[in-house]
């Protein structure tokens, strides 16, 4: 009877042992996915002076509006601000979904090759970055638009940047020196077209400078 007892304690034990190390390793897992250069970045208040983007902060990142959808539709509209926007917006709302069909409604098409074909490059950007934004569990899609956007436009400072993130965030998996690297080669490059304010810049890098460290053990 004894040992029959010290026999359950042990088993109880040994079951919350077990149940104690799933929910550290789902609360481990759930906190690398949410936190990453493309999810943690920062740096819409470096534009809350542009009606949009102080639009989306009133509204706290909680709604997808027409007015913002319209604004990152318009190929006149600076690159900057539009990113900046839709870092406004929460990453548990698609931006990306929304935006797409209205560029196909407006250029009366159900494919999305010809849509990027259309677009300029601060259009096609807002599209990377809004596809990075929510769908980061799978950045797949958005590395490729990404690319694409840089092939367009290789000079912009946003540009680079926005694929830098996207990169930066899959570099995570397997080497958190690359994180900070990427981001760095483009802040440091001279022979970018700076397209995006300084404060966000410093904004942005506040997060990425975390991995730093990590770049100076293997140099």
């Amino acid at each position: 009877m004894q040992l029959k007892l010290v026999f359950n304690k042990f088993q109880n034990f040994y079951i919350m042992k077990k149940i104690l190390f799933v929910f550290s390793f789902l609360l481990l897992c759930s906190k690398a996915f949410a936190d990453s250069p493309i999810t943690s970045t920062e740096f819409a208040l470096a534009y809350q002076d542009q009606p949009i983007v102080a639009q989306m902060l009133a509204l706290n990142g909680e709604a997808v509006t027409y007015e913002l959808i319209e604004y990152l539709a318009d190929d006149n509209n600076p690159i900057d601000v539009k990113v900046a926007a839709i870092n406004a917006v929460s990453i548990s709302k698609d931006v990306y979904t929304p935006l797409m069909q209205h560029l196909k409604n407006k250029y009366e098409t159900d494919s999305e090759i010809t849509v990027l074909a259309n677009v300029n490059v601060s259009t096609h950007t807002a599209l990377t970055y809004a596809r990075a934004r929510h769908y980061y569990m799978d950045l797949g899609e958005a590395y490729i638009l990404g690319y694409s956007a840089s092939i367009k436009d290789g000079r912009s400072f946003t540009v680079n940047m926005v694929y830098a993130l996207i990169l930066s965030t899959d570099a995570m998996d397997y080497d958190f020196a690359t994180v900070y690297r990427i981001c760095d080669s483009v802040v440091t490059n001279d022979s970018l077209v700076q397209d995006m304010r300084p404060e966000a810049i410093s904004m942005m890098m506040e997060y990425i400078n975390l991995y730093k460290e990590y770049s100076s053990v293997l140099k």
